[in-house]
């Protein structure tokens, strides 16, 4: 009784509603408010409201990946896109972007392009970006003038200071990724911890460091330096019609033996120059390339696992003014992050070069396919930070509506490519610079094994070729 009329002198609306004879056991109670944990919860008690992002088609419905055999019936029908309600939520939402069809789009082409770029490389490596680009391996190893000038510029301390740079990004260049900043590693583990370096960050700081000691070299040997530069993440496009007349389309399932294809690649680093490359090989050479086919690559298509779309622009584009100091290209370096198997890294290696020395072509011959009067040729070296590969090319002709007549010319740095290419891949190895280097590197007291000597001096070679 106490507490009811302590409730009755509190609140007059209670006690006229007790005095009426129609109290409640609800009006004893008084109503819980939204207070600061609602506002906070953005309108939801107990959890935080779900964002909705602006467009709906950027959501990702399969997070899981599911195969589409697992897909429901009713899945491709429930995805499809109804135009005519996207234009009339464009009328009335404002900042709406309206899904468009294909085909009414301003880039739409009839034929499609197959295309590739840096993350889908051929799939096939080495022997279906030769048969696209219709390229021939001249003979086997580098060029000879490679090999002299890697020999000629060689110096006494030149293996210390690669030992070195190898040392530095295994064993003190610290990862951040790998620091412990939570101090979640105990104190008695401490001295067991090893920090282990990745390849996407050695592998950069490697090809790096190495290109500095060559440009070092190259100071002390001429000025010409002055006339390159080195160039990180430069994008390059190539469009081409590929017509192949080898092709026994008897047993092919597709009848169709040309195609329009785009090379739409970004290169780790380049070094380009004022003068250009000297070619590999003498005109005699080019003119030998007539007799030499193409190694077929039956039963697989030349656009074997490309993607096409019919919704592209049919341009080729260097990356780089017409009026640029340093027009012309030298070496490209790539980063095998991915650890890619040979053949594939070497298939990437020859496209790359290929869409930079066919946008120059273009740029300097026109856009008519002839046989170049004076080849362009060029270099790349790619590597993982442990393994080196090297290739050097010349482009000879633009004419890639046949497979016949002049072909372009493709050095690498395996013997055994020619060989054994269109065999097996058991016989492309690479040449590695060290084996192992590392802090649990208990075989020697420096910390690494097996370095070679030769290698260096090979990628030297590369990078001064044409400074002398």
């Amino acid at each position: 009784m106490p507490n009811l009329q302590r409730f009755l002198s509190s609140s007059p609306l209670a006690a006229t509603s007790f005095c009426s004879g129609s109290i409640t056991s609800a009006s004893v109670f008084k109503v819980q408010s939204r207070g600061v944990r609602y506002k906070n919860s953005g309108g939801m008690i107990g959890g935080r409201r779900k964002r909705i992002p602006l467009n709906w088609r950027d959501l990702n419905f399969n997070p899981a990946r599911l195969p589409s055999a697992w897909k429901p019936p009713d899945w491709d029908k429930k995805q499809e896109i109804d135009y005519e309600r996207e234009k009339e939520l464009a009328k009335y939402t404002p900042g709406y972007k309206p899904a468009i069809p294909s085909h009414e789009k301003d880039d739409y082409h009839k034929e499609p392009v197959y295309f590739i770029n840096s993350s889908l490389p051929f799939s096939e490596g080495l022997k279906q970006a030769l048969f696209v680009t219709k390229s021939v391996i001249a003979d086997s190893g580098l060029p000879k003038q490679i090999h002299n000038l890697a020999e000629s510029v060689s110096y006494t301390e030149q293996d210390q200071r690669a030992i070195q740079v190898i040392r530095h990004a295994h064993l003190f260049d610290v990862d951040p990724r790998s620091l412990d900043k939570e101090n979640k590693v105990q104190r008695w583990k401490a001295d067991n911890y090893r920090i282990v370096a990745k390849p996407d960050r050695y592998c950069p700081l490697i090809m790096k460091e190495l290109i500095r000691l060559c440009e070092t070299r190259s100071f002390q040997l001429s000025e010409s330096f002055r006339n390159r530069i080195v160039i990180e993440g430069p994008r390059s496009i190539a469009c081409f019609r590929r017509d192949c007349s080898s092709l026994d389309t008897e047993f092919l399932p597709v009848q169709d033996t040309s195609w329009n294809i785009r090379f739409d690649l970004c290169a780790d680093m380049q070094i380009h120059s004022k003068d250009p490359l000297s070619a590999f090989a003498d005109s005699n050479a080019v003119l030998a390339t007539k007799d030499i086919s193409l190694a077929p690559i039956y039963p697989i298509m030349p656009i074997a696992d490309l993607k096409s779309t019919h919704n592209y622009d049919f341009v080729t584009n260097s990356g780089f003014s017409s009026k640029f100091s340093r027009p012309h290209l030298h070496t490209i370096a790539l980063f095998n992050t991915d650890q890619l198997p040979p053949n594939l890294i070497y298939g990437k290696m020859l496209t790359h070069l290929f869409t930079l020395l066919y946008s120059k072509a273009l740029e300097t011959y026109g856009d008519n396919p002839q046989d170049l009067s004076s080849p362009l040729s060029a270099q790349c070296v790619a590597s993982d930070g442990r393994v080196f590969q090297f290739m050097c090319m010349q482009l000879n002709t633009t004419k890639l509506n046949s497979d016949d007549g002049i072909k372009n010319m493709v050095w690498v740095d395996n013997e055994y490519v020619k060989e054994e290419l269109y065999q097996t891949d058991d016989g492309m190895t690479s040449a590695a610079m060290y084996e192992e280097c590392g802090h649990t590197t208990w075989k020697s007291p420096e910390y690494y094994t097996g370095y070679n000597p030769d290698v260096f001096k090979l990628f030297q070679g590369f990078w001064l070729n044409g400074v002398l």
